[in-house]
């Protein structure tokens, strides 16, 4: 028969795998908050959260000398939902009308998307200005995460969950 003092190792290095470690931040939902990525060779290590929103709402913006290049996921994804919600501030449907009136008064045309994620970082990767957005956990070498507001993914009150 097993006494207590033999499961409780076990049973805490379970809890602890199923919390996570603290090299892989997670968000709200417990999945990895999502980070904003450019190339590793852009000369862009952080903005505000307003200057990101500028961006992904078509005006232009140049940090570093290079104008902003804004590549979405796909519309109605979980990834580019929760990255709308908080730095939009805008529900799918509240995008797509933005766009729509965008489009009618002849301003500005929406971020291209990108289905495929490993697609999007080598695209990311490649060309200095492109700027996106990725879970945490997926960025891969050749891109550099962006400092929201002077913090990275796993700070607190980092404002992309």
């Amino acid at each position: 028969m097993r006494t207590l003092r033999t499961l409780l190792p076990p049973l805490i290095a379970g809890l602890l795998l199923l919390a996570g470690s603290p090299s892989s931040p997670v968000g709200a939902q417990g999945t990895p908050p999502l980070a904003v990525v450019v190339a590793q060779s852009a000369p862009i290590d952080a903005m505000s959260l307003s200057e990101l929103r500028r961006v992904f709402l078509g005006q232009t913006v140049e940090k570093g000398g290079v104008k902003l290049i804004p590549l979405n996921h796909p519309i109605k994804t979980g990834h580019r939902t929760r990255f709308d919600r908080a730095v939009l501030k805008m529900s799918p449907d509240e995008v797509g009308r933005y766009w729509v009136a965008e489009r009618i008064r002849g301003a500005r045309s929406a971020p291209k998307s990108v289905n495929s994620s490993v697609l999007l970082m080598k695209v990311v990767a490649k060309i200095p200005g492109a700027i996106s957005y990725v879970p945490m956990n997926e960025v891969r070498p050749g891109l550099k995460v962006v400092r929201i507001g002077g913090k990275t993914p796993g700070d607190p009150g980092y404002p992309i969950p």
